[in-house]
């Protein structure tokens, strides 16, 4: 079954990724249920290729902005250069 990638479909992806991370970081500092490191680690990784992902489906050259933007921060003194 192919299935479109769509910009939508990205998202929700993103989004369940991100709930991942909060879940760990829950269960870090509440102990409600185990805390996984290994299992962090995959979901921001994960959530960091979704942003990847989206940012192809809208033709975005995400490395390229990612430099404009930290070359703008520096600039602003937000970030160390």
């Amino acid at each position: 079954m192919d299935v479109e990638l769509t910009s939508e479909l990205v998202f929700l992806h993103l989004s369940e990724e991100v709930g991942e991370i909060a879940r760990q970081l829950v269960n870090k500092n509440l102990a409600i249920r185990k805390y996984e490191e290994n299992n962090l680690k995959e979901e921001i990784v994960q959530a960091i290729l979704d942003l990847f992902v989206l940012s192809e489906v809208h033709n975005i050259d995400l490395p390229e902005q990612l430099t404009r933007k930290i070359e703008e921060m520096a600039k602003r003194q937000q970030i160390p250069s």
